[in-house]
């Protein structure tokens, strides 16, 4: 257990002496825009998967009704030709 807090002290005392210099600023500024750019489109790419799973249980839905509703008709024109 104190290995691990030397070891988390150590990066703490090495991060604080590599801190950047200003050049160096806005490359580490591009490089975390592109490593965002990468998490963004995967999220992009799984909210598109969940819309295109959105709309086809939306159609299996009107399908279903749909049947169900012709049924229904069907089931009324029967009752009516038969006058019940």
């Amino acid at each position: 257990m104190t290995i691990v807090g030397r070891s988390v002290g150590a990066v703490r005392v090495h991060a604080a002496e590599s801190a950047h210099p200003a050049e160096q600023a806005p490359e580490h500024l591009l490089e975390l825009l592109g490593s965002a750019e990468v998490v963004l489109d995967a999220l992009e790419h799984a909210r598109h998967q969940l819309l295109e799973l959105w709309v086809l249980g939306k159609l299996f839905l009107e399908a279903a009704q749909l049947a169900h509703e012709l049924f229904h008709l069907h089931f009324l024109c029967h009752l009516h030709e038969h006058r019940l």
